[in-house]
């Protein structure tokens, strides 16, 4: 019985398993209701005899009536458990329901659990990846796979890999490892799912004819990357770089630090986009940048409020930050600001105003500002569609 472990930071732990073992056109077999499933979207279709014998690779004597009739009673068997406890739950799946064949022609009913499972029609079957699992073609390819998912990062020497694919006493050459197991392995991955991988060969030390003793994949989710260009499209110069930087940082970042820094970078960027943006998410400024600053300033100043809360426009987000300069008594500053609403909004003078500077101009074109006089300290971060940053400090 071939086995599949499957572990992951989402509290999820599977164990997948073929009864009876599958052998490569098993798999092919499977492969080939899986694309139907996806095609049709129906559990019941026929094909033709010879549409089948040129998918298949049948032992010598062995006719396609025999191969069904084995492949109808074959299991594929599933124990996990997603609270991690010691409560694993159990699923057998039986691929086919019924078959019957006139003439060459062949119609095949699928079960109701596999049908609903390609088509993802639970939320189960999307948080343990069937459908993934189940459309590759051997059990040491859904391996890598899994190490991969969990990951994003996978570096193994080539004796674990020979060991996870059975093949420990085979191809001696490196070449032939690569040929036959390495590069089919990471095509089947790039096809079943949305990922690109980055490939390299790990060598013994840097002589020129040094053996490659490990590989090197990295996970790269091209619909991620997609979505985040869609982002930046109208900001960027050079969306060719921006897209490899993507590509890169997938498999390094998280999608929703991606995501973040774009917001960030959008909003408080002045010339250069692009370069800005390399920075936002290299340093991570939509969780660090206001902090930092803040973290200087407590060293020599009483933080009195500091707050990280989502508006859903600049003039909220500056109404917020003048509600807390009334609140917090700030009396100086609060009278100029009403004399500036009140009394000095049409004058010519007001464009040299530091609060009106600071409150409306800077805040207005930069999406932040700072204010600091001989008692406080103010600063203000608006960033759109992310969580906005007011702090407040008070002079010893």
């Amino acid at each position: 019985m071939d086995k599949i472990f499957l572990k992951n930071n989402h509290n999820l732990d599977l164990e997948l398993s073929y009864y009876k073992k599958f052998s490569k056109n098993d798999h092919l077999f499977k492969q080939y209701l899986i694309k139907n499933i996806l095609l049709l979207k129906q559990n019941t279709f026929t094909f033709s005899q010879e549409e089948i014998l040129n998918l298949l690779k049948l032992a010598h004597g062995e006719s396609f009536d025999e191969f069904l009739n084995k492949f109808f009673m074959k299991k594929i068997y599933l124990k996990y458990n997603i609270r991690s406890n010691d409560q694993y739950s159990f699923l057998g799946i039986s691929p086919i329901l019924s078959f019957s064949k006139i003439g060459t022609t062949y119609s095949i009913t699928l079960s109701d659990t596999f049908f609903n499972i390609i088509l993802e029609k639970e939320d189960l079957s999307k948080k343990l990846q069937l459908r993934t699992l189940l459309s590759f073609s051997n059990p040491s390819v859904q391996k890598i796979y899994i190490l991969l998912k969990a990951s994003k990062h996978l570096v193994i020497n080539l004796d674990e890999l020979k060991e996870l694919f059975n093949i420990e006493d085979s191809y001696e050459r490196f070449y032939d490892l690569e040929k036959k197991i390495i590069l089919p392995t990471i095509n089947e991955i790039k096809n079943i799912t949305s990922f690109e991988i980055d490939y390299k060969k790990i060598k013994k030390n840097i002589a020129k004819n040094s053996k490659v003793t490990s590989i090197e994949l990295s996970i790269i989710n091209i619909e991620a990357s997609e979505i985040l260009l869609k982002k930046i499209i109208k900001y960027s110069n050079n969306i060719p770089l921006i897209k490899k930087l993507f590509y890169k940082y997938s498999s390094i970042y998280n999608f929703e630090d991606i995501t973040l820094n774009i917001e960030y970078a959008i909003k408080h960027y002045k010339d250069d986009f692009d370069s800005y943006l390399i920075k936002s998410i290299k340093y991570n400024y939509a969780k660090n940048k206001f902090k930092n600053k803040i973290r200087d300033l407590v060293k020599k100043y009483k933080l009195i409020i500091n707050i990280n809360q989502k508006y859903e426009s600049l003039e909220e987000f500056r109404n917020s930050l003048f509600e807390e300069i009334k609140r917090n008594k700030i009396i100086k500053l609060q009278l100029n600001l009403n004399l500036l609403k009140f009394s000095y909004i049409n004058s010519p003078n007001i464009i040299n105003n530091k609060i009106y500077t600071c409150f409306y101009q800077e805040l207005n074109i930069d999406n932040f500002c700072y204010y600091e006089d001989e008692q406080w300290i103010i600063l203000g971060e608006f960033n759109g569609n992310i969580s906005s940053n007011i702090a407040i400090l008070k002079k010893y």
